[in-house]
């Protein structure tokens, strides 16, 4: 699977660099677990977490998208990053258009930018031969996330009720008689709200 990369040289609030600092990232989820995080973009090579910056203050890490919480710290100098958005849809223009599949079936080969629902969740397929690869959710509220496979974009509302007659409704109530005949006819509605 490609990951998304985040990088950053490590300074302190007067911008001094702060070599071998120790970068430790947490997923932005309730408990805030350490992420598994890799060196390669590929995700084939697992990066220690925490690491260190290298001796120039350079620090770097692959992870699958989400939420991350990134905090470098050299002795008593710390900083922390929240809610760094990390994710291959940075990557990709406008134009790069979703295809919607409808709900989502283990038997389905699924291509990459392949749109399907999911327990009333949206997920876009991150790659092409895509099949039985179930879209990640769980939890109590369910809770989708992100994995190799799949990148979750959004939540699929219930369709609401429908709406009330409008205005332009043509149906209404005659309250006069009129004979069929050419010619102008008038009728009165016994409805107000009619156009």
């Amino acid at each position: 699977m490609t990951m998304a990369r985040w990088q950053s040289t490590i300074v302190d609030s007067k911008g001094n660099v702060l070599p071998a600092a120790q970068i430790t990232v947490r997923r932005e989820v309730p408990g805030a677990p350490l992420a598994r995080i890799y060196s390669d973009r590929s995700g084939a090579t697992p990066l220690g977490n925490p690491f260190p910056a290298d001796s120039e203050g350079f620090a770097a890490f692959h992870a699958p998208g989400g939420a991350y919480r990134i905090t470098a710290q050299l002795g008593t100098v710390s900083r922390t990053w929240r809610y760094v958005a990390m994710g291959l849809m940075a990557e990709r223009d406008f134009v790069d258009a979703f295809l919607p599949r409808g709900a989502w079936a283990g038997g389905t080969t699924y291509a990459q930018n392949d749109l399907v629902s999911h327990d009333g969740f949206a997920f876009v397929s991150n790659g092409s031969g895509n099949v039985g690869n179930e879209p990640q959710v769980s939890g109590s509220p369910a809770a989708p996330s992100s994995d190799a496979d799949w990148t979750h974009v959004g939540t699929m509302g219930t369709s609401g009720a429908d709406g009330a007659p409008g205005a332009s409704d043509v149906v209404g109530t005659s309250t006069s008689s009129v004979a069929i005949g050419t010619g102008t006819k008038a009728f009165t509605v016994a409805e107000t709200d009619r156009g």
